[in-house]
């Protein structure tokens, strides 16, 4: 019977299947049911995807976390190979929330993001690494004539193992959220900009050093006017850099109650701003107490 007691990382990753039966929570088990023999790549990739993915997820709810896991193979037969994942948790993530619990949110988040793609949904937060993962999760389905997976948590609830089926998909399905995770990829590859003039640029992180002209300078702006998200500093100007430095370096006031009116150059992706390329600073504001960070 499983114990509630939490394991420290060297011991999860020191114990056997038994073991983690023993002292787990819960684990997640992905069923293929395949009619063509599974590539190796194909098969690898899958699992390592979803330790990626449970690594991110950890860390969007503590990003000082990092998440671990081990996969068992449990069986395999014609046409079906059955996988057992026990994820750790560490113990500060424990302290807010129960472990089942964040096996379940897991598969409910991971499985949202397949089934999106599978109905021709991008997913606008996505990075490469994870779109790559994605793919991998759905690649050994879409290259078999007529597959089908199955992704499910097992949880250790009042004293009782509950097996909750999340998602499943089919071969279709399956070249479905290929197709759309392609097509974001490619999407994220064309990257565009255009021109504003006369913005209100407020810092929310500065830096007294040097920057390279054309690079991401390490500083970060909020243009709310363009997006209420801070993004990443270019200069693209000399003059636009020894004016703002002077004000980060040489000025009284402080850099974070100053307004820059400036002309900038908005980096895009996929339609989205990414970074701002500052072309010229107009001048220099003080704003207003409620207006400041």
């Amino acid at each position: 019977m499983a114990s509630s007691a939490w394991i420290d990382r060297d011991r999860f990753l020191e114990a056997s299947y038994s073991g983690l039966m023993k002292c787990g929570q819960g684990y997640i088990t992905i069923e293929l049911n395949l009619a063509d023999p599974i590539e190796i790549g194909d098969f690898v990739g899958l699992f390592a995807a979803i330790g990626d993915q449970y690594d991110r997820f950890i860390k969007s709810s503590r990003p000082d976390l990092a998440g671990e896991s081990k996969i068992f193979i449990k069986e395999i037969r014609k046409g079906s190979i059955i996988t057992e994942i026990f994820p750790f948790i560490p113990a500060s993530l424990i302290e807010f929330m129960d472990e089942a619990i964040i096996i379940a949110m897991f598969a409910q988040f991971f499985g949202k993001q397949i089934k999106d793609f599978i109905l021709g949904k991008t997913e606008p937060n996505a990075t490469k690494n994870d779109l790559k993962d994605y793919l991998n999760v759905v690649q050994a389905v879409a290259n078999d004539a007529n597959g089908h997976a199955t992704i499910s948590t097992t949880t250790f609830e009042k004293g009782v193992w509950r097996t909750r089926a999340d998602f499943s998909f089919t071969t279709k399905e399956a070249r479905e959220a290929a197709a759309t995770i392609e097509k974001q990829r490619l999407d994220l590859d064309r990257t565009s900009s255009s021109d504003r003039e006369r913005q209100l640029m407020v810092f929310k992180r500065s830096d007294r050093g040097d920057a390279g002209l054309g690079i991401r300078s390490g500083e970060r702006v909020t243009i709310e006017d363009i997006d209420r998200r801070d993004l990443p500093l270019i200069y693209a100007s000399e003059l636009a850099e020894q004016r703002i430095k002077h004000e980060i370096r040489e000025a009284d006031r402080n850099i974070y109650k100053l307004g820059f009116v400036v002309d900038v150059n908005i980096q895009l992706r996929a339609g989205r701003p990414i970074a701002y390329r500052v072309t010229a600073v107009h001048s220099v504001i003080d704003l207003p107490d409620d207006e400041s960070p």
